[in-house]
């Protein structure tokens, strides 16, 4: 019997079954280990090569447009999707609107409260419909009826023409439906083709430092001329883009169609000239750049040229747009919208002014909330938006409100200014009192000269005539030059001291 030098275990037919297997497990482990090194140098080349793919000047530069995309998509998103589905999908539809324009009477404007209702009326079934207008400052009022049908357009006005009269009109609706994934479609028109014609040679690569806030950061800047030609190129593609849909055209026709020409001509005319400015000689427009850190991480994007700067920045939950004076490096206008947990914290300048407040929203109420400081005084206004969306019927209500403050003097309601707007379904258009209605043509001399008698001397145009002719409010640039600014609350130089709230 033969035994393994090695291990002393027997050998089966010259062999040691145990010295055997280490050697085959000593190759396998060999063959996994030359096996993960190529595995890993291919992992590293995969990923430095993506890394430097993925954040090329061209990439960057696509992810920032598809940026703007979704950020125009989503400023076109409407809660109101009942509302919407209504003006699509009924033919009556009934408009009431109120406003209420009140002054604080310190202000001594010569009234104090001015309110205007305003009523219309759509059939679109049966061309049908019919305003109706209020308007009161003061005591005194005025009142307008207007009824289109039967391809004429009836008026009549209280104390002035107290009988319908008419002439000959088409019937327009005051209501048009609109669609929203239309608007959609013709974003993604637009951003496509800007998409589709960046040159990827054009970008110049830099490093710039810049202020995030609080601190700065070292970014990467991307910049890409846009010159007339290139900028006439994109607009020529998205046009011909817009007329070859003709569902998008469709939509387009029925809303922008001006008299008789329509919208197709009107385009064909734009493409027409921006062919002429592309055979013209290149000139720069601007460049658009864009700073980023990292992996991809967009921080501020910029549109700038030889003199004013635009910019838009995003990082750490806020958002910042400044206009900046680029050779003084003076900031024009700033507006900071920093997300907090319940609210929005809003901040900025216009110019060397401050101006601070909060945006808050719940459900389908919201509260936008400014104080502007201003020579030494303190001006805040706040918006209040409220609103309820049914099945037969949409509400809306705004009130606004401007309060002035100085050395810690609070004057409220210097103006205030509420609206209420309802939208009802399915009304019927009553076009009663137009059996009577005579022709304006059909007026003699005497009715005429009596109509414009009317008008001169009636109370409501007589006292908006009176307001505006004995107004003394200049607001010229040099009033707005005076360090020493103060409002005018009376007939008397009025310091805000002077109150006694």
């Amino acid at each position: 019997m033969m035994v393994c030098e090695k291990c002393g275990t027997l050998l089966i037919d010259g062999k040691c079954p145990n010295c055997l297997g280490l050697e085959n497990q000593k190759s396998k482990n060999r063959n996994m280990a030359i096996f993960a090194v190529i595995l890993s140098v291919v992992s590293i080349g995969l990923l430095v090569g993506g890394f430097f793919a993925l954040s090329s000047p061209m990439t960057i530069a696509l992810q920032s447009i598809s940026n703007w995309s979704s950020l125009l998509k989503k400023g076109l998103e409407n809660d109101n999707s009942q509302l919407m589905e209504n003006f699509s999908s009924r033919n009556q539809v009934q408009m009431d609107t109120q406003l209420l324009f009140e002054v604080n009477p310190m202000l001594s404007l010569g009234f104090e409260e001015f309110e205007l209702k305003f009523t219309c009326a759509d059939d679109r079934k049966n061309d049908r419909s019919k305003v109706n207008l209020q308007m009161l400052l003061g005591e005194n009022g005025i009142g307008l009826d207007g009824i289109l049908a039967d391809h004429k357009l009836y008026l009549k006005i209280q104390d002035v023409l107290e009988q319908y009269h008419y002439l000959d009109m088409d019937f327009s609706s005051f209501f048009q439906p609109t669609d929203n994934i239309s608007y959609e479609k013709l974003i993604d028109i637009v951003f496509d083709n800007i998409k589709k014609n960046v040159d990827s040679g054009s970008f110049k690569k830099s490093k710039e430092t810049i202020s995030l806030g609080d601190r700065t950061k070292k970014t990467t800047k991307i910049s890409y001329k846009v010159t007339t030609k290139k900028f006439a190129h994109v607009l020529i593609d998205i046009l011909e883009d817009i007329k070859n849909d003709k569902d998008l055209m469709t939509m387009l026709e029925k809303t922008y169609a001006e008299g008789e020409e329509s919208f197709s001509s009107q385009i064909e005319l734009a493409i027409q000239e921006l062919k002429t400015l592309e055979k013209q000689k290149d000139q720069p427009l601007f460049y658009y750049n864009i700073y980023y850190y990292g992996f991809n991480n967009i921080v501020m994007e910029e549109f700038a040229d030889d003199d004013v700067a635009i910019q838009f920045y995003h990082y750490d939950r806020v958002n910042e747009f400044k206009v900046t004076d680029i050779a003084s490096k003076m900031n024009y206008f700033t507006l900071k919208i920093e997300d907090k947990k319940d609210e929005k914290a809003i901040s900025g300048f216009i110019l060397t002014y401050p101006y601070q407040g909060t945006y808050t929203k719940k459900g389908t109420e919201s509260s936008l909330k400014i104080e502007l400081n201003l020579y030494g005084q303190s001006f805040i206004t706040e918006l209040v938006h409220k609103e309820k969306d049914e099945k037969d019927s949409f509400e809306s209500q705004d009130q606004f409100t401007l309060d002035m403050k100085a050395d810690g003097t609070i004057l409220e309601d210097v103006i205030k200014i509420t609206t209420n707007v309802q939208y009802v379904f399915d009304q019927k258009v009553d076009v009663s009192g137009i059996e009577e209605a005579k022709p304006f043509e059909e007026m003699s001399v005497d009715d005429q000269a009596a109509l414009l008698d009317a008008i001169e001397s009636h109370p409501f145009i007589s006292s908006i005539i009176q307001l505006f002719g004995n107004s003394d409010v200049d607001f010229g640039d040099s009033d707005l030059e005076n360090d020493d600014f103060n409002w005018d609350l009376d007939d008397e130089d009025l310091d805000m001291d002077d109150f006694d709230l």
